[in-house]
């Protein structure tokens, strides 16, 4: 039985756009939209094509912007 261990924190938070979900827990990364739902590795190949980044107000994902509706925890992209 493993038990949790007190230290530092791997990156963890949320962007909630309008329409989508962007969230991040340690090396891990999940979306999700209309299309569907990804769950995988930052800096992987499907993190590089999706590409989200951040335009005043927007996030955006896929080449699509989306307005910020709300966030959690500090978000770095």
């Amino acid at each position: 039985m493993g038990l949790r261990q007190d230290g530092p924190v791997a990156p963890c938070w949320a962007l909630f756009a309008e329409n989508a979900i962007l969230l991040r827990a340690g090396a891990q990364f999940g979306w999700a939209d209309q299309s569907g739902v990804v769950v995988d590795t930052i800096g992987g190949p499907r993190w590089t094509a999706l590409n989200p980044h951040v335009n005043g107000d927007d996030l955006v994902a896929n080449s699509v912007g989306r307005s910020i509706e709300d966030s959690e925890g500090d978000v770095d992209l």
